[in-house]
């Protein structure tokens, strides 16, 4: 009996920590996303241009540039594919390709931020 009980809330752990990070290529509100950063659950990379990450982004997240592709595709095979990530561009459009990029290359566990960086109202740094 005591077992079940373990193997149970074991299992409830588990399908609680799951239902964090949405299914991998699928779009993450900004609230939630705030939530996965303030608590560590996730790493946030930012896809846009060298230009539009000076003019401002959010704090902790790298410059991983999309539009360069072959260079972006480099930049991510340093990074551990078991990892959830977020990532995000000004609008959404270049952070699904970077997302569709990401999960051919092996990643399991990637989310672009619902409506990119306009969408976001956490802190932000320059």
């Amino acid at each position: 009996m005591k077992l079940s009980l373990v193997l149970f809330v074991a299992w409830l752990l588990a399908a609680c920590t799951h239902k964090q990070f949405p299914p991998s290529g699928t779009s993450l509100a900004p609230a939630q996303a705030a939530t996965l950063i303030a608590k560590k659950k996730v790493t946030l990379l930012d896809v846009r241009t060298e230009g539009e990450y000076k003019e401002g982004h959010i704090p902790g997240a790298p410059l991983m540039d999309v539009l360069q592709e072959a260079n972006f595709i480099k930049q991510i095979q340093s990074l551990d594919k078991a990892k959830p990530y977020v990532v995000y561009c000004r609008s959404g459009k270049r952070s699904k390709r970077a997302m569709e990029l990401m999960l051919q290359n092996g990643f399991k566990q990637v989310a672009d931020l619902e409506g990119g960086f306009q969408s976001w109202t956490g802190a932000k740094e320059k």
